[in-house]
This record gives structure tokens, C-alpha cells and sequence, in this order.
């Protein structure tokens, strides 16, 4: 088995995301892409982040109908900070004969060498960037960019800082998000301040 993974916060998931992953399976011939959504980010406040069962809402809604994107809840399930690193360990003791992916965006790649055990990293699983228009690779070493596998198809231009900028000044999310996570974040008020 060939399996991706795709943590962050997910606040909320929106079409980058979904096409990272969907490049990811299509390009690595992947068996399926678990969506990892963090309990306790490492780099966010506590206060700054949308409740998980909020978040577990949107990715649901982003996700029905696609069976090979799985949604694997071990991060919201277990104390502590969530750093990618366990979640790795957690999969490759899960399925010890697979063959693991990373998969992180190009705004990732710039700060990887500040996650922690980041080299671990390397040595367990292959790293797999999707790039997205405005988002240069300045700035990351050369010996992290051989290290990792470039996709060919490029990313939509969507952030999630975008989207919660978008709703609070009232302006629409088509082509953002999927209409059922844009209905979740109507119907829950979610991101208005």
C-alpha cells in the first residue's frame, strides 16, 4: 500500500488542499491520502483556532464522495501538541510494509527545517510538495529541495487566511471552497471576527 498524508489545521480545508491531495494519488499512484487534522497545532494559540468538532465538520463536508481521502482522527484524540512527527510513527507501526508520503504545500517547505525532528522526518518518509502560484522556493536550502518530490500539477492560489478575510468581509467563497463547507461556515458563523 501507498499512503499520503495531509495534517494541518484545517481551518478551514479548502480547494488547495483538496487538490494537493488529488495530485498527490494521481502522480504517486497513491492507494489513499489520510487528512490529519491537528488537536493542538504547535505553532498556533489555542484561542486562534476553530474548534476541532467545527473543523472535523468542514473536512467531512469537503471530502464525501471521495473514498480514497480518509480522515484520521489520532491528533484531536490525543493530548499534547500535535507535531507531525508522532502522527508518522503512529502510520508507519500501522502499516509497517507501506510506502508513506508527506504531503505539505510550498509555504511549508520554507519552514521545514524548523518543524520538529524535521531530519527524522526525511529518513522516514518521503517529503511531497505541491506548489502554489505566489509561493517561492527562496529562501529553502538546496539540500532540502533535492530531498523532496516536487508535483507537477500546480496548486489553485487559496489560503485559509484568505477565506476567514473573505467571510468577515461578507464576500463570497466560490472557488475558495466546496459549497457544503461554505454552507457549514455560514450556518455555524464561523470566522465573522
Amino acid at each position: 500500500m501507498k499512503f499520503g498524508i495531509l495534517g494541518g489545521t484545517f481551518d478551514p480545508v479548502h480547494r488547495a488542499h483538496v487538490a494537493l491531495a488529488e495530485a498527490a494519488l494521481r502522480e504517486l499512484k497513491l492507494d489513499r491520502v489520510f487528512f490529519v487534522p491537528a488537536g493542538r497545532p504547535p505553532l498556533k494559540n489555542a484561542g486562534s483556532v476553530s474548534p476541532a468538532r467545527h473543523r472535523l465538520a468542514l473536512l467531512r463536508a469537503a471530502l464525501r464522495g471521495r473514498p480514497k481521502f480518509r480522515i484520521l482522527l489520532w491528533e484531536l484524540r490525543r493530548s499534547g501538541v500535535s507535531y507531525t512527527h508522532h502522527t508518522v510513527a503512529y502510520l508507519r507501526k500501522r502499516y509497517p510494509a507501506a510506502e508513506g508520503y508527506l504531503l505539505i504545500g510550498g509555504d511549508s517547505l520554507k519552514n521545514f527545517t524548523r518543524w520538529r525532528r524535521w531530519t527524522w522526518l526525511l529518513r522516514n518518509i518521503r517529503v511531497v510538495v505541491g506548489r502554489r502560484p505566489g509561493v517561492g522556493l527562496g529562501g529553502v536550502p538546496s539540500n532540502l529541495r533535492k530531498r523532496v518530490i516536487f508535483l507537477k500539477k500546480k496548486l489553485p492560489a487559496v489560503s485559509a487566511t484568505e477565506i476567514r478575510r473573505r467571510v468577515r468581509a461578507g464576500e463570497t467563497l466560490n472557488g475558495f471552497v466546496v459549497p457544503a463547507v461554505a454552507g457549514h461556515v455560514r450556518r455555524a458563523g464561523l470566522y465573522r471576527r
